[in-house]
């Protein structure tokens, strides 16, 4: 198996003003995400900018960079403009690595790179059970609901599957993991594929994958250690993490 990643790396950050650049044991955020790539050992890691600044601290640290279009609204749309741009054959496998995942362990990157190479789908992601009752009930960690085949059903940030006789049991419930695997076919057909309600009113992407039709297989793993950061209360908590570790 073999497969590439791309780090769709976005200079504005709402919460945390110039986040990729901040520093982290050393080093930025984005250099620690781009490390953790590295260990997956895929075919070619780029990163995906709109940036100068970001293109030049990619270059820094010897990565490969492209600088896109500044009209994207996610990540996805500004992977699937390198697909196209670097005329990926349609059976390539392309894993999107937030670049705000500096504690992304390397082996979740290949399993979800293998989970979509051995299934028929056109997208794969990787879900943990849910621990606590306090993260079935947060709006800020997704739930998934699968099929036997375990390909997703549902994506929600709401606590499901609900159990109406007992609303506080979340046993058998699956959070899920920002890490995607895509077939290249699929990202060149992703940009026509419209907006749902249901992706709107949830702000989750992925709906829109199964909202027109699209299988999403989905790989199991055990939780992890670390967290993305989108606030200077997880920054801090990231640099407290990596100290300990």
């Amino acid at each position: 198996m073999t497969f590439h990643v791309i780090i769709p790396a976005r200079f504005a950050s709402k919460r945390l003003k110039n986040k990729l650049l901040q520093d982290l044991g050393g080093i930025s955020i984005l250099e620690r995400t781009y490390q953790r790539a590295v260990l997956a050992k895929p075919l070619s890691i780029t990163i995906a900018t709109e940036s100068e600044v970001i293109k030049d601290l990619a270059l820094s640290f010897g990565a490969n960079v492209m600088l896109t279009s500044g009209e994207h609204n996610s990540g996805t749309a500004r992977i699937c403009e390198v697909v196209e741009r670097l005329d990926f054959p349609p059976d390539t496998i392309v894993v999107n690595l937030q670049a705000d995942e500096p504690f992304m362990p390397s082996d979740f990157i290949t399993k979800v790179a293998a989970k979509l190479d051995s299934s028929s789908a056109e997208v794969a992601t990787l879900v943990a059970p849910v621990k606590t009752l306090a993260d079935f009930l947060s709006p800020s960690i997704v739930k998934v609901v699968l099929s036997a085949q375990d390909e997703a059903l549902y994506f929600s940030r709401s606590p499901i599957p609900y159990c109406r006789d007992n609303p506080t049991y979340f046993q058998n419930s699956w959070r899920h993991f920002g890490i995607y695997a895509y077939r290249a076919s699929f990202l060149r057909q992703f940009p026509n594929l419209t907006p749902s309600f249901i992706e709107d009113i949830e702000s989750l992407e992925q709906l829109r994958v199964i909202w027109h039709g699209y299988k999403i297989a989905v790989a199991k793993v055990e939780d992890r250690i670390g967290l993305e950061i989108n606030t200077q209360e997880e920054l801090d908590e990231a640099r407290s993490l990596l100290e300990s570790m």
